[in-house]
């Protein structure tokens, strides 16, 4: 799509009449008033672009009260014109509010054009199976893009679902990242880290509360045999140092145990151990209190 080309070319219009670039230059001045006053006739005549920072606007009250209906009015009409951005935010809009089938349509149309929230909360629905058919290898991939593009808050989302991915092909088929809330979605003009969300909502049980994201496996249940073939491991990584460094962080909390450093798929996972049954492992989970903590049966 290329309904940003406009607003990159000009900042006005041919009737003289500042664009919506002059209106973002006002708000990244702090003046939201003016950027308000800028976009409001812009939005009025149809400019997608316009529609949606001032939906932003709208959202998070910058140069206008806090109104969340307006905001979502805005949002629709540059959806309906195919607007990414606002199509991704209007999506977690709808999330909120518990209107999921609509949000997950929303965020594949999104996603197809590179939005970055939308590839990730799209991958990550992918990813678990939830409210789409399960395509892990495809929701992992669009996340990774997602942190490609920047969105800083897909990166932990990432290093959880490498957890998983790095899990053996016959424990990796019983593992799932299950999502939990979120804060509120915001997404100003200027992205920070703390921006967008790295959490998808979702309803799960019948008491329709919220459960968190965590790479904790839905192992087979059951007692163990004895034996000494049991680690947990606290995570996978790309960068160098990042499993010894994470080691000396929690080694006092798990006396006894030694780490090891299996290297597979450009990853190096830290994982703890021996321990004798799968309760020792679960019990140095709750111990070391890091998210993810996976119990492994080592072969």
């Amino acid at each position: 799509m290329i309904w940003w080309a406009a607003a990159l070319l000009t900042t006005a219009e041919p009737n003289g009449r500042p664009g919506v670039e002059e209106g973002i230059a006002a708000s990244q001045q702090g003046d939201n008033a003016r950027a308000v006053a800028i976009w409001t006739p812009l939005a009025k005549s149809g400019d997608p672009e316009a529609n949606y920072r001032l939906a932003e606007a709208y959202q998070t009250g910058r140069g206008v009260p806090v109104n969340i209906l307006k905001a979502r009015e805005l949002y629709g009409r540059a959806a309906k014109d195919c607007h990414a951005p606002a199509q991704a935010s209007l999506a977690l809009l709808d999330i909120a509010a518990g209107r999921r089938p609509s949000a997950l349509k929303l965020l594949r149309a999104a996603a197809a054009n590179n939005e970055p929230r939308a590839l990730l909360f799209y991958g990550l629905a992918l990813f678990n199976g939830d409210g789409v058919p399960l395509e892990r290898e495809r929701g992992y991939e669009m996340v990774k893009r997602s942190v490609a593009l920047g969105l800083v808050d897909a990166e932990q989302t990432l290093s959880e679902m490498d957890v998983v991915m790095f899990v053996t092909p016959p424990a990796r088929a019983q593992t799932n990242l299950m999502p939990s809330p979120s804060r509120q979605a915001v997404r100003s003009t200027q992205p920070t880290a703390r921006t967008v969300p790295n959490r998808l909502p979702v309803q799960s049980g019948s008491n329709g509360g919220t459960t968190s994201v965590t790479a904790v496996p839905a192992v087979t249940t059951g007692a163990s045999a004895p034996s000494s073939d049991w680690r947990i491991q606290l995570g996978a990584f790309r960068r160098p140092g990042a499993p010894q460094s994470l080691w000396g962080q929690v080694s006092a909390r798990l006396p006894g145990a030694k780490p090891f450093l299996p290297v597979q798929n450009g990853l190096t996972a830290l994982q703890v151990g021996p321990y004798a049954t799968r309760a020792e492992a679960l019990a140095a989970c709750r111990a070391v209190a890091s998210s993810p903590c996976v119990p492994l049966k080592v072969r």
